[in-house]
């Protein structure tokens, strides 16, 4: 449990605050069970004008502790740095020529919010440019084969696609991603995949 002190005036406001706004949605019970003495105790702290919650909050003998489930905190830490990841990949993605539908297949996006975030990112004038330039026109003969064999030595069945698609890339970084998705998608209608 960490202590609040003088210096915490605001935050032990606004948690007396949000006491108030327990106590008048009627949860005495869960009031009563952490330690508060009777309802009508809670009532007296109910009844409190918003000058009397800050007079309150600057007693100098006021002790407040917060409790911080230390597991949950760790585990919402590494879900922003996870979806951080998905972001700078998600932009590399656009930024490197992905079609809406390859972002909406891969990164599980509508075709709304994929348009939005590549206009955001390119600006409208070259997203609109993008979505009118039709279908990524395919590589020829040795490339292609090029981008089969690396496809296949990828063994994308271990890692996620969007590593896969990144890593095939970073190979061909001549090639739009549009172009290597493609490819890929014609890899897999014969069969080889």
């Amino acid at each position: 449990m960490i202590l609040l002190d003088d210096e915490d005036q605001q935050l032990i406001r606004l948690l007396l605050l949000k006491l108030v706004a327990m106590i008048e949605r009627g949860k005495f019970a869960e009031l009563l069970e952490a330690g508060f003495l009777d309802q009508e105790f809670l009532n007296r702290i109910r009844d409190l004008k918003a000058r009397d919650i800050c007079r309150v909050s600057m007693h100098k003998g006021l002790r407040i502790g917060v409790y911080v489930d230390v597991p949950s905190l760790v585990h919402a830490v590494g879900a922003l740095a996870r979806g951080q990841d998905d972001d700078g990949t998600l932009d590399y993605y656009i930024f490197h020529g992905a079609t809406i539908a390859m972002l909406q297949d891969l990164f599980r996006l509508s075709r709304d919010d994929a348009i939005s975030r590549r206009r955001y990112l390119l600006g409208a004038k070259a997203a609109e440019e993008l979505e009118r330039g039709g279908r990524a026109k395919l590589p020829r003969g040795a490339v292609r084969a090029e981008i089969e064999r690396a496809w296949l030595g990828l063994q994308c069945s271990s890692i996620p696609l969007t590593t896969c698609y990144r890593k095939l890339h970073e190979q061909f970084a001549g090639l739009s991603l549009a172009t290597i998705y493609g490819a890929v998608a014609a890899i897999s209608r014969k069969g080889k995949t």
